[in-house]
């Protein structure tokens, strides 16, 4: 409900301003790099007429954070990138646009248990560490997502810096999440509280099925 309150008050300010560039012609092509959400990247879009535009563009960016999900502390090292094609519509001549495309999405985490002391705890049991070896695990999602949003696209100073902004979703879909031992002896019970632990991961990540996506840009239009 979050996301879609903010698409409205999105399209609410969006198409105030833009009925007063109304007239500010915008057709060409226009290089952008961008700051999102999805990461650090760049566009290129033309817009074709007053109605209608395309653009494609890619982003990327890594970080490390600690996760703590139920009993298990893990080491996160989290990956965006993604690439995208795009069509805006424009339905007041404006800079206000309605966006839909597809992204061929990479996001993915790669997980590394940390052990308590000499022991970890999988699913309330304590485990030597030696019985375990390492605990492993990988997060991705869907590799192609649609994508639909609203934004605003206009000039800033002159008629050739272009400034834009967009919000949107991104649906990549239920997580594909996998965990393992690196310990080749892993018994029964251990693999039981394994695939528990790993259902607990697929549960914490459950609302990134729904990615947000906030960019904002600054470029060049020709």
């Amino acid at each position: 409900m979050r996301i879609v309150a903010a698409l409205a008050f999105a399209a609410a300010t969006a198409l105030s301003t833009s009925a007063a560039l109304a007239q500010d012609s915008q057709i060409g092509v226009f290089v952008a790099p961008q700051i999102s959400t999805l990461g650090l990247g760049a566009e290129v879009g033309y817009r074709i007429n007053d109605y209608v535009g395309v653009r494609g563009g890619v982003n990327a960016f890594s970080f490390s954070r600690t996760l703590d999900i139920e009993d298990i502390t893990y080491d996160g090292d989290l990956t965006l990138k993604s690439f995208g094609a795009m069509a805006d519509l424009y339905p007041f001549r404006g800079g206000f646009h309605v966006t839909g495309g597809l992204r061929l999405n990479y996001n993915e985490a790669d997980l590394t248990g940390t052990p308590s002391g000499a022991f970890y705890n999988v699913n309330g049991t304590n485990y030597p560490t030696a019985a375990v070896g390492r605990l492993e695990g990988e997060v991705d999602f869907r590799r192609v997502a649609p994508y639909l949003g609203l934004g605003w696209k206009g000039s800033l100073f002159s008629p050739n810096l272009h400034v834009g902004a967009d919000l949107g979703v991104m649906f990549q879909g239920k997580a594909d999440v996998s965990l393992r031992a690196t310990n080749a002896t892993v018994g029964a019970l251990l693999a039981s509280d394994i695939e528990q632990a790993r259902q607990d991961i697929e549960d914490e990540v459950e609302d990134y099925r729904f990615y947000p996506v906030l960019s904002v840009s600054i470029g060049y239009r020709f």
